[in-house]
């Protein structure tokens, strides 16, 4: 069983001062809020920093159910609330993880990449839960504050905690892989997302690499086996590699427009499986996943029928009303995502297939890395590629130039793309949709799908928080 912090013990870690101390000392913690608004069970909240003074809310957790507050200045007393001040909370926050994370009796599973690191949990969550008790990060909750917050949520009965791992800047990743240092940590792949903030692509192999810094003793290093940047930086490392030319490897067998059937290479043997996903990055996720399972002594469970959660947004295949196929990976984007839903558009069954690329966010300025990624990996298949956005206008005459058959276009306003997308809409039509998330291109399905769009701004900056926004003008499918 997995020991559950005291509010003694929190003292003790922070080096904290009682302003209220609590009635009973010994009086056991799980969970942990930074949100008044969120504080879903918790017995611990913490006074981070944020837009507004987050002490400002203490009054309101009266009767909550939170039973210690962590506050960096002296308040007013809450009744029933047992208030600790600490010289710095989010530093308080990384304490208490980390030294929870050191007494947790089961194994940690750490992951990051430059994508697909939600989906990678989501599917390792699904193939683990009906096997062992499992508690993951949810969501896309993955950085300083999220993952210490996940930790500080673990069970009595937890076995194995899933921590995905994310960064937007060197030193991030050692500072999460410190506060939980893991048995089996997965780097699914390195590529260009969020390069303008690392300064380079280089910059950005080493703050991935990171996630190996502080592993626990005999901890296992999964890694594309076909970057050999990784393989050179990786050297050192209790390792396996997933992949082609790695020890675990997927096979492709059939692809259909529900799904594929794949055959799984392992050490000692093979597996054939049917899953409900299409694309390519499919068989590169599932043969990691195949590792991390291997490692656990898990891998003898593995399904011949793979029904992988669909989350919103990710890799979806819909069929229209006009019979047109839609494939919706709108939620985000990244070069090497962009190039993996023009490969998996490619690959759907049908006679026109339209590719819709947004604006893309955090590339550096004149994307000369990125767009060279995108116009190698784009397939010769694709029988129209539209564009949007602010990388658009600098993708669209490179594309053109390299493309002089294709048909490419460049869209200033939803209203115009959405005409002509409506316009190639028939049996035999695949239309494909990748934007960065502040792109808001979610738009399209529903529109396509019939449904009222309400906002026209070429770029959210809400995040679709859309009951914030002043700028909502009707635009009728």
């Amino acid at each position: 069983m997995n020991p559950l912090l005291t509010c003694t013990e929190i003292q003790t870690v922070t080096q904290g001062r009682w302003l209220s101390p609590p009635v009973n000392p010994g009086q056991t913690c799980l969970g942990a809020a930074f949100d008044s608004r969120k504080l879903e069970g918790a017995d611990l909240f913490f006074t981070l920093p944020g837009g507004r003074d987050a002490h400002e809310f203490l009054p309101g957790l009266q009767g909550s159910g939170i039973k210690l507050a962590l506050v960096s200045k002296e308040v007013p007393p809450v009744p029933g609330l047992a208030l600790l001040q600490v010289p710095d909370v989010l530093t308080a926050l990384h304490q208490l993880a980390q030294f929870q994370a050191a007494r947790f009796q089961g194994k940690i599973i750490n992951l990051t990449g430059s994508s697909g690191k939600t989906t990678a949990k989501g599917w390792l969550l699904h193939l683990l839960a009906p096997l062992v008790k499992t508690q993951a990060s949810q969501g896309s909750f993955n950085n300083h504050i999220g993952c210490p917050v996940t930790v500080l949520g673990v069970a009595p009965d937890t076995e194995l905690l899933l921590l995905e791992m994310g960064t937007n800047g060197p030193g991030e990743l050692e500072l999460l892989s410190r506060i939980a240092p893991a048995d089996v940590s997965l780097l699914l792949n390195v590529g260009h997302a969020h390069v303008g903030k690392f300064g380079g692509l280089h910059h950005t192999y080493l703050a991935k690499m990171e996630l190996f810094r502080h592993q626990r003793p005999q901890g296992l290093a999964v890694l594309p086996a076909w970057d050999a940047e990784i393989q050179r930086l990786g050297q050192g490392l209790r390792q396996i590699g997933f992949g082609p030319g790695g020890a675990f490897y997927c096979e492709l067998l059939e692809q259909t427009a529900v799904g594929q059937c794949l055959r799984l290479h392992y050490p000692g043997g093979s597996k054939e499986f049917h899953c409900n996903q299409v694309g390519p990055h499919v068989a590169f996720t599932l043969a990691a996943l195949a590792a991390v399972l291997q490692a656990l002594g898990l891998l003898d469970r593995w399904p011949a029928v793979l029904t992988l959660p669909l989350e919103k947004g990710r890799a979806n295949l819909l069929e229209l009303d006009s019979g047109t196929l839609l494939l919706d990976d709108s939620y985000n984007a990244n070069p090497e995502s962009i190039v993996n839903m023009l490969k998996t558009l490619a690959a759907l069954p049908g006679e026109r297939r339209v590719a819709v690329i947004g604006n893309l966010g955090e590339l550096e300025e004149d994307l000369s890395q990125s767009a060279e990624v995108i116009l190698q990996g784009l397939p010769p298949e694709i029988d129209h590629l539209f564009f949007m956005g602010d990388t658009g206008k600098i993708l669209t005459p490179l594309a053109e130039a390299r493309f002089p058959e294709m048909d490419i276009r460049f869209y200033s306003n939803l209203p115009k793309l959405l005409e002509d997308l409506k316009s190639l809409e028939r049996p035999g039509t695949v239309i494909g949709i990748k934007a960065s998330r502040t792109a808001h291109l979610e738009r399209l399905r529903y529109a396509l799908q019939g449904q009222p769009v309400t906002c026209l701004l070429p770029r959210c900056p809400l995040l679709m928080n859309c009951g914030g926004c002043e700028q909502l003008t009707a635009l009728e499918p």
